[in-house]
């Protein structure tokens, strides 16, 4: 008995099995694709859009969060203290000026200060706000002259009152 033995090449590998028309679309697309490289490596903007495509670039953005452990908010009499972080992913060193306010919808209390942090560096901070007259609901955080801002509505199981 005598077996036959046969070979094939993968279906759409070049060669044999690619016919002349399948072969000269393939060289065109190539051809286009390295002229389209070439004119973009010759102008300005295409090089910039290489350069932000092909380079790694660090994310440059600030972390604003509250209370890693522990209350958000706790009133103690008249006084309320808020807990909250900023760790800063920026280029360089950066002065955080931040702002507290805590409101009732028609009152406010607002409380500010600022912090400087390093590439990399984090600061829980706890601010104290004046609100004997307040029976504050919302409380915001925000960064001045920044986008990063937080709201905390507050409810009864959520706020620490004494």
């Amino acid at each position: 008995m005598s077996s036959k033995q046969t070979t094939s090449s993968p279906v759409g590998s070049p060669g044999e099995s690619w016919t002349r028309t399948q072969r000269a679309v393939a060289a065109a697309l190539a051809a286009l694709l390295a002229l389209l490289l070439l004119v973009a490596a010759l102008t300005p903007p295409g090089r910039h859009q290489l350069l932000l495509t092909f380079t790694h670039r660090p994310a440059v953005f600030t972390e604003l969060y509250l209370a890693p452990e522990g209350p958000v908010a706790e009133t103690v009499g008249a006084t309320t203290t808020v807990r909250f972080g900023i760790r800063s992913h920026e280029a360089q060193s950066t002065d955080f000026a931040y702002r507290v306010v805590l409101s009732d919808g028609v009152r406010q209390s607002t409380a500010q200060g600022s912090v400087l942090l390093r590439v990399g560096e984090a600061e829980d901070i706890e601010v104290r706000a004046d609100t004997a007259s307040l029976d504050w609901e919302r409380l915001e955080v925000v960064l001045v002259d920044r986008p990063e801002r937080l709201t905390w509505i507050r409810t009864r199981t959520n706020e620490v009152t004494r």
